[in-house]
């Protein structure tokens, strides 16, 4: 993963073993408050069975914290574009949820389960 930290850098997420990867420019930064990427680049995997490998491109993935109390935040999290009518939308959806819950798991519990990549080939 390569994420940079301030607005118009990029942003690389990549998953090797399952086959996919996302590019995207940081549009929006707040600390304690809001990130925003848009998505310039991705790919599905062939595997997937898509017949469009690149549906994420254009869409934006935005994350906003609420402050309720000096103990308790929401995080909202938006993937604007990413809907019910994308053939990737349930695959989508669950890795979301996935990734949502290892967030959340982390921050509550201290430890989450992120992706390992433990294929030989190690993408930079």
């Amino acid at each position: 993963m390569n994420v940079g930290n301030e607005i118009g850098n990029k942003a690389e997420f990549r998953f090797p073993k399952a086959g996919f990867y996302v590019k995207a420019e940081i549009t929006a930064l707040q600390p304690n408050q809001l990130v925003e990427w848009k998505v310039v680049d991705s790919m599905h995997p062939e595997a997937s069975g898509f017949c469009n490998l690149r549906d994420w491109e254009g869409t934006t993935i935005r994350f906003e914290m609420d402050k309720v109390s000096e103990e308790e935040s929401v995080l909202n999290f938006t993937h604007i574009g990413l809907s019910e009518e994308l053939e990737c939308y349930q695959a989508c959806e669950r890795g979301w949820t996935s990734y949502l819950t290892s967030l959340k798991n982390l921050v509550v519990n201290g430890k989450g389960n992120p992706y390992k990549d433990d294929s030989k080939d190690k993408i930079k």
